[in-house]
């Protein structure tokens, strides 16, 4: 009897705990949302550019140039050639459409994870990316604070607030400018 009244009682103990623990679970995580770092990928595009990263970049292609040129080496110079023109049409999409700038923050990719922390992010994405956030999630919009990692030059920094007032160019990748 007194293993039958134990078992009845474990019985109807368990299920209680389980409610209590599950009740106090879910509030819990109500309260700790998931923080999404948002960012326009146009500005990334443009920092980077206007960065030493950038800076960079344009220069070990001019450098290829320069020494295609000198040796004249048309098939490097014709490599060259079609190279710049997909850059040029990549950059396009990045700097005016809504294209992947993955490539760019590769650069940066320390810098971002300490972003994350000190901003107690969970995940940081493109705007263009974020397809839904339920009401779970806080958005927060880092792009300056993610720019600022370039370390870009003043007039980024004066062409931002006018950037993040324009909507992208759809297919900006066709621009032959």
């Amino acid at each position: 009897m007194k293993t039958a009244l134990s078992i009845l009682q474990a019985g109807m103990i368990i299920p209680f705990a389980l409610f209590f623990f599950l009740m106090f679970q879910s509030t819990a995580m109500g309260q700790n949302k998931i923080r999404i770092g948002t960012y326009d990928s146009r500005a990334v595009a443009v920092a980077y550019f206007n960065s030493p990263y950038g800076k960079q970049l344009m220069g070990n292609l001019q450098k290829k140039n320069r020494e295609a040129l000198e040796t004249k080496d048309t098939l490097e110079l014709k490599k060259l050639s079609r190279e710049g023109e997909m850059r040029q049409a990549i950059m396009h999409e990045q700097g005016f459409g809504t294209g992947s700038v993955k490539d760019l923050l590769a650069a940066i990719k320390d810098k971002i994870g300490i972003l994350a922390k000190s901003e107690n992010l969970d995940i940081i994405v493109s705007k263009y990316e974020l397809n839904y956030s339920g009401s779970n999630s806080i958005v927060l919009d880092i792009t300056e604070k993610l720019t600022n990692l370039f370390e870009p030059n003043k007039r980024f920094k004066m062409m931002l607030p006018d950037l993040m007032k324009t909507e992208p160019v759809k297919d900006a990748y066709l621009d032959e400018n």
